[in-house]
């Protein structure tokens, strides 16, 4: 059995890709996933701080609390992203982590400048001009900084008695931010003093687009996580995992209470954990308790579920009218920005948005995508060595781009109204340049809870059956309608039963499309002539008329004797 690609033009790194590996038996463990959300919750915030940064777009995240994140989930969606044009291939289509999930989950801003500058060291000073404090030897390292140092300096002071003051504790709780949260490195305990400078003024950081940066940062990683011999991943994977639970089935948690109590005569559409007006979507997730129906569900199971997966069980658009209007209004501000075509940068890193491959995410139908992919010359572009130079010059052409981006932006098509069509020329076209299936024929699966291994079908063997089926429908088919009269009866039973056998197989599966069958309509209900009823009413009447006659002369009888 083939998984494809038929056509390698696109999917041209397919040889290095973990899909690669694990279809030739490889076994691949879940990714070790580096984010530091946890110290980020433990950082106690003074007031005064907290009241500044509530007046930028980092509000809504300030409310955020710990979630566990799931590694065989996460590892399972890194297996069908394509370092190539940036989308997770799916069964039914491409589908991608977009600029409008960002805004609508994090309520971080599209529009600004992009998230560049300099990396030309003097770190110590510039800690010193900016933060006001000088960090020990052991605290920095280079441009890394030691998230304890600010967690132990900055957080729960009593007294700030300067706006110096208060600036200084302002960008150390939003470097503390992005080094645990939004711009996480694989380092497990350090933030880059990169950012800081762009925090030097503060009255401008709502002019900088931190929500294509945070994307760029999460796509780099994403596309380095595909390589066989990546065993760990960082990024602000919380993104992904909550665009997973808006639009998968698969893995995803149920909301079992709100950890905030509701009050009497309060209205509470996303839940009463969300500030109506004030906070992003990614609130409806984090402050409530969660218990997970698929938790004993290990990689293997989730990659092959996904490997199963229907359209039915994926949503398009989550991000409903009735939704949006609780949100906060920074959400919906840059979304006429959602659907540009443009470099999303971050320092070193240079990251194609393509929405173009997933138009059915903002309601339009899926036609075949213009060639695009990404620059491998970019992707070689890292901080390694703790290199010195000034990004915004070596990026100084994908910058104009992103500046330029309003006039590259995706088109509305024709509106996208429930399921696509398998004999649409998208649906030919998308089957011949994708990897069908990730997960091998014949998986036996570790039960952890009990000490025993069991057999678990895969997709790969579900399309064999498939396959088989199709091939015996077709051929009984062929043999029926080619039959001499003077078959036996009993031969022409038994073929009969076999094309039957392989339609049912078909059809019950959900696969009826490969052999051009069509649900049967329902029956149209009798056509009932009213003149006939009207007769028969008035039969009944007239027996019923007799009958009560009858009684009553046979009860005038009784009393007479």
């Amino acid at each position: 059995m083939d998984p494809g690609p038929d056509d390698g033009k696109i999917l041209h790194l397919q040889s290095t890709h973990r899909s690669q590996a694990i279809w030739e038996g490889e076994e691949l463990k879940p990714l070790t996933l580096r984010g530091h959300m946890k110290a980020f919750k433990a950082f106690k915030v003074p007031e005064a701080v907290l009241t500044y940064v509530n007046n930028t777009q980092f509000r809504g995240i300030t409310r955020f609390c710990y979630v566990p994140l799931d590694a065989d989930l996460i590892t399972a969606l890194v297996e069908r992203w394509r370092q190539e044009t940036h989308p997770f291939h799916l069964p039914f289509g491409e589908a991608t982590v977009t600029l409008q999930d960002v805004a609508m989950l994090f309520g971080l801003r599209i529009s600004g400048r992009p998230v560049t500058g300099s990396s030309e060291g003097g770190w110590l000073n510039l800690c010193v001009r900016l933060l006001g404090a000088t960090p020990s030897i052991k605290a920095i390292k280079g441009s890394k900084l030691k998230l304890t140092w600010l967690h132990d300096n900055f957080q729960n002071v009593a007294n700030i008695n300067s706006q110096y003051q208060l600036h200084c504790h302002v960008r150390a709780y939003l470097l503390y931010l992005f080094g645990a949260l939004l711009f996480p490195d694989k380092t497990g305990n350090t933030v880059s003093l990169i950012y800081l400078p762009l925090l030097e003024n503060l009255d401008q950081i709502d002019d900088i687009s931190w929500g294509s940066g945070v994307l760029a940062c999460l796509y780099r990683n994403l596309c380095k996580a595909t390589k066989v011999d990546c065993i760990e991943i960082a990024g602000l994977l919380l993104l992904l995992q909550l665009w997973s639970w808006e639009r998968v089935s698969i893995g995803r948690p149920d909301i079992v209470r709100s950890r905030v109590p509701r009050q009497a005569g309060v209205a509470y559409p996303l839940g009463s954990q969300v500030l109506t007006r004030v906070d992003p979507l990614a609130c409806k997730w984090l402050r409530v308790q969660r218990g997970f129906k698929d938790h004993r569900l290990g990689l293997v199971v989730i990659r092959d579920l996904l490997d199963k997966m229907v359209e039915l069980q994926f949503v398009w658009q989550p991000y409903t009218p009735s939704v949006v209007q609780h949100l906060s209004p920074i959400c919906v501000q840059d979304q006429a920005e959602w659907t540009v075509i443009a470099p999303l940068i971050c320092f070193e890193m240079v990251e194609w948005h393509f929405p173009n491959r997933c138009t059915r995410q903002f309601g339009w139908q899926q036609m075949i995508p213009e060639m695009g992919s990404t620059c491998t010359r970019l992707h070689g572009v890292s901080r390694k060595g703790d290199w010195s130079g000034n990004y915004e010059t070596m990026h100084q052409e994908s910058i104009a781009k992103w500046e330029n981006r309003m006039s590259n932006i995706v088109e509305p098509g024709l509106p996208f109204c429930g399921l696509m069509s398998f004999e649409d020329e998208y649906f030919e076209w998308y089957n011949a340049i994708t990897r069908r299936i990730i997960t091998p024929l014949s998986q036996t699966v570790n039960d952890d809870y009990e000490d025993h291994h069991y057999f678990y079908p895969t997709a790969a063997d579900f399309q064999i059956l498939t396959q088989t089926s199709m091939v015996t429908y077709n051929t009984t088919e062929q043999m029926i309608s080619n039959m001499p009269d003077d078959i036996p009866l009993a031969q022409y039973a038994m073929i009969e039963k076999m094309r039957n056998m392989s339609l049912i197989s078909l059809v019950n599966t959900g696969q009826g499309h490969l052999i051009n069958y069509q649900e049967p309509r329902p029956p149209s209900p009798p056509r009932y002539d009213f003149r006939h009823l009207a007769h028969r009413q008035q039969v009944m009447t007239q027996e019923s008329e007799e009958a009560e006659s009858s009684q009553r002369t046979r009860k005038k009888g009784k009393k007479r004797n």
